[in-house]
């Protein structure tokens, strides 16, 4: 129509003549025009500058106040953006010495630590080691002080691009090393039976084992390393991470302003599969023992004293718990090292051991994590336990790795935002009703306990009934109050089990984490 904006809002109206109406909502005068239809006579509204309704306007504003709010609040109240002076400072130390093109070493290591780094790598086509993941490990060798440093990468069953990428890494790292590609037979790993009568490999005890390979240059009689004094050991998984971030980790976190130097039994970074998502729950147990809430921020619940949670809620550089991993964590190396004779240990997965090892649960459908495992073996023999029940284990979430280089880039971003996601992390948390129970968190090493322990069933009665019932869960097996001694690593558990699914050649599908049979 003449004179008429593109943007106009049509209005319908019963009148008799052409005139200009006020509109109440907006201010604005609306022009009219009478338009026939049907029987009766309706009049169309429009507005040369355009009509802006008063819900819009309302909407516009409270998305404006939003974003002003966000932003204010992650200006004013940011969540772990401040880290310790000393974070700061050796940051500062290092990044000065590469913008001058210096390759100066032991920037991070102030006391001359000796460092032995482990790594389990499935590295498909060598894109680890060749790309972001193996540059930002030789420059953590090189913080580091070379000099200081054994690093240990094992492979089982590389593909030749990640055997070809091993051997030219191999001529880049600048520290004593073993790298080893082998293939492990895997019939000398444990294998489960499963309820369609087939027999798998577990999972746990496979991880375990290479694990364990991993650590062979610090353990083992033969290596070069059997006596040499390491004071840390940093684990190392397939994540990217920032070497300086790192290098914080192994000689920032904790430190005693009396001597200088750390003070923790094992630390961890936290990892993320999204930038907002914290992504190792299975390894994780709170200061309490429970397992983790929803998996945003602060990304523990409120379960027994909440401290974890509190500690996170506060900031704290280091965040009480039982267990972690996440992709990055350091250790005090005189655990692992020979020295270490827990032949006599109360807890008998661990008899016979030398040194801290990793281990899995042997019983049917009651699986743990190996990187939780080895947190509650770490307690139950450390030689100074705290009278307040704390075991020296934290999480430190001013050091963050991720599973993408694009996750890790966003991560610096998130921390301004996350606490935000409190009320909404409570909320979910008690809608997935998290933690769920663990009818073995509470059992202490070495104490007399009753659980109730998966028994599989060969009876052959059992199986002639099944027969005669067609129904084959009867030759399962049942659930029996077995009377034990409890061993470390209760809380770690769950009524699962994890195994890896193989091809008819052997070749690994992938892996599975099958429910276990109902309790009756």
């Amino acid at each position: 129509m003449p004179g008429w904006t593109r943007r106009q809002r049509s209005v319908i109206a019963h009148a008799s003549d052409d005139t200009s109406i006020a509109s109440l909502e907006s201010g604005i005068i609306w022009r009219t025009t009478t338009a026939q239809v049907s029987t009766g006579t309706y009049r169309t509204f429009s507005s040369d500058n355009g009509y802006v309704t008063l819900r819009y306007r309302h909407r516009r504003f409270t998305l404006l106040l939003l974003c002003l709010f966000t932003v204010l609040y992650g200006k004013y109240v940011p969540s772990y953006t401040h880290p310790p002076t000393r974070y700061t400072s050796l940051r500062q130390t290092v990044e000065s010495d590469s913008s001058q093109g210096g390759r100066a070493t032991s920037l991070a290591n102030k006391h001359a630590e000796k460092v032995f780094i482990a790594a389990v790598l499935y590295d498909g086509g060598g894109t680890l080691l060749s790309g972001r993941w193996g540059e930002h490990l030789l420059d953590l060798i090189n913080i580091i002080g070379p000099e200081h440093v054994h690093l240990s990468i094992y492979e089982n069953d590389p593909d030749p691009g990640a055997e070809m990428a091993l051997y030219d890494f191999a001529t880049r790292v600048t520290c004593e090393s073993t790298l080893v590609a082998e293939h492990l037979d895997v019939q000398d790993i444990s294998h489960v039976r499963t309820q369609d009568g087939t027999q798998s490999m577990d999972r746990i005890a496979f991880l375990a084992e290479v694990r364990n390979r991993a650590l062979r240059p610090l353990r083992a009689n033969s290596s070069m390393n059997y006596a040499t004094r390491f004071d840390k050991v940093l684990y190392l998984n397939d994540v990217y991470f920032d070497p300086i971030d790192a290098a914080n980790l192994l000689f920032s976190t904790n430190v005693r302003e009396a001597t200088g130097r750390t003070d923790y039994r094992a630390v961890c970074a936290i990892d993320f599969k999204h930038p907002m998502v914290f992504y190792d729950t299975f390894a994780t147990r709170d200061a309490d023992r429970y397992e983790v809430g929803a998996a945003i921020f602060p990304w523990f619940s409120n379960a027994g004293s909440g401290r974890s949670r509190q500690d996170v809620l506060s900031q704290s550089e280091i965040v009480r718990v039982k267990s972690c991993w996440s992709g990055m964590v350091a250790f005090e190396a005189k655990w692992f090292q020979p020295e270490q004779d827990i032949s006599g240990s109360r807890n008998s997965n661990m008899s016979g051991q030398t040194g801290l090892g990793f281990r899995y649960e042997q019983e049917d459908y009651w699986d743990a994590s190996e990187c939780c495992l080895i947190h509650a073996d770490l307690a139950a023999f450390s030689d100074n336990p705290s009278t307040r029940g704390e075991t020296g284990i934290y999480i430190n979430p001013f050091v963050r790795v991720a599973y993408s280089r694009r996750a890790l880039a966003w991560l610096p971003y998130v921390k301004f935002f996350e606490r935000l996601l409190t009320p909404i992390q409570t909320l979910l948390t008690s809608v997935a009703c998290l933690p769920r129970h663990n009818p073995r968190r509470l059992e202490r090493l070495g104490e007399t306990v009753t659980d109730e322990v998966w028994i599989w069933d060969d009876d052959p009665t059992n199986i002639r009934k099944a027969i005669q019932h067609q129904d084959m869960r009867l030759a399962d097996g049942l659930y029996k109050n077995i009377t034990r001694t409890a061993s470390s690593g209760g809380f770690c558990g769950h009524r699962k089990q994890s195994v890896i699914i193989q091809r008819s050649d052997g070749v690994e599908k992938g892996w599975a984490s099958l429910e276990a049979p109902a309790l009756a």
